[in-house]
């Protein structure tokens, strides 16, 4: 049996060919911001938002994944400038290779995934890709929490956020 990753580790590279589709319509809308939001950790984090009028925005950005409890799967959530879901990545933990040195950063082992499709977005355009690995396991034999995702919500903010600070704004005058 393989052990299931306690922390992992991603280097989300770039999108490719992103474009938010909106059903029934015959023009795309144009977008040219960009960001993923990951999430599965104990904290949702997010890449900066990336100007790329063409659909392919780079981000070389690097996050550290630890959730509190064990989870089978961690989610790429890729949003346009306007917050719109444009598509999603999951990465199934129960899939992963026994432990391994982290890999090298090179094209060879990047990891190039089309976006499925979200609740808020059936028809996803683009892909997305990056490096993943595992930097900590858990005890032989833990079973993950199945269908969870690290029990954030995508709609839940991002710290920093404005409607983060909204939130606690609205909380704290009650």
């Amino acid at each position: 049996m393989s052990r299931l990753p306690r922390a992992v580790k991603i280097v989300v590279h770039d999108g490719r060919n992103l474009d938010y589709r909106v059903v029934g319509s015959k023009k795309s809308p144009q977008t040219r911001r960009w960001r993923v939001i990951f999430i599965g950790g104990e904290k949702k984090q997010a890449t900066g938002i990336v100007d790329e009028q063409d659909g392919f925005p780079r981000w070389d950005c690097e996050v550290l994944i630890a959730p509190p409890k064990p989870v089978d799967n961690v989610r790429m959530l890729v949003l346009d400038g306007k917050e719109r879901e444009v598509g999603q990545v999951v990465i199934n933990l129960l899939d992963f290779w026994p432990p391994s040195p982290p890999p090298s950063l090179v094209t060879s082992q990047l990891h190039v995934r089309e976006l499925q499709a979200t609740k808020h977005n059936p028809t996803p355009c683009g892909q997305l890709s990056f490096w993943i690995w595992a930097t900590d396991y858990w005890p032989e034999g833990t079973v993950p929490i199945a269908g969870s995702s690290g029990g954030h919500s995508a709609k839940q903010a991002i710290r920093g956020s404005f409607s983060h600070l909204g939130a606690a704004l609205k909380s704290s005058q009650q």
